[in-house]
């Protein structure tokens, strides 16, 4: 449990920001982030719906 939550933690910790999240529709929470000074960009997938509020609330908060 909270896999998707610590990979977001872990990507942040290596200086990437959440571009934007959004919820497809069957309900998974798709993550794009990236890192401003290499320009790398990653992509999160994350269907657990106690999770996605616990990364919603993350990222709203950094």
């Amino acid at each position: 449990m909270y896999n998707c939550l610590n990979q977001v933690r872990a990507s942040y910790d290596k200086g990437f920001k959440c571009i934007k999240y959004e919820q497809n529709l069957n309900g998974e929470l798709v993550i794009y982030l990236k890192n401003f000074e290499s320009e790398k960009i990653e992509t999160l997938y994350c269907d657990d719906k106690q999770e996605i509020n616990e990364i919603k609330y993350f990222i709203d908060l950094n």
